[in-house]
């Protein structure tokens, strides 16, 4: 069990620098509690959708089309930085997602999977978070 300290003002102050993608970042408006801080392989999904938006803005800056070419296994692509063979692997193999790699719907709903999944440690912004526990 994973425990995750998440202020709501702070990540709404966080997410409102994000502007790139909006939709996304704020359609979780409910307040974090204290019973609510805890992921399990089926978390309530706004843990997990309130964890996605922390990740999107460490990764990219909400910014899907972000692409970093310093990632010495090819690149980091989109939303949430997906390396093609973790995104092959994961998304399109595991879970029978669209190839496409840009498309940041496809992005979090892998991500969401993948989370659910134990596989938060893949992102280096996840395994920062579970590191400050």
């Amino acid at each position: 069990m994973v425990a995750l300290s998440v202020s709501s003002t702070a990540l709404d102050n966080e997410v409102k620098q994000a502007t790139h993608f909006e939709p996304y970042l704020y359609q979780v408006n409910n307040p974090i509690t204290p019973d609510r801080l805890y992921l399990k392989p089926l978390a309530i999904s706004a843990d997990i959708d309130i964890l996605i938006r922390k990740i999107i803005h460490c990764e990219s800056g909400g910014n899907p089309l972000a692409f970093n070419r310093k990632d010495p296994n090819g690149g980091s692509f989109g939303i949430l930085q997906f390396q093609k063979a973790t995104f092959l692997s994961w998304c399109v193999d595991r879970y029978g997602l669209e190839n496409d790699i840009w498309n940041a719907t496809i992005q979090i709903e892998c991500a969401k999977r993948m989370i659910q999944d134990g596989q938060i440690r893949q992102w280096t912004c996840g395994r920062k978070y579970l590191d400050q526990q």
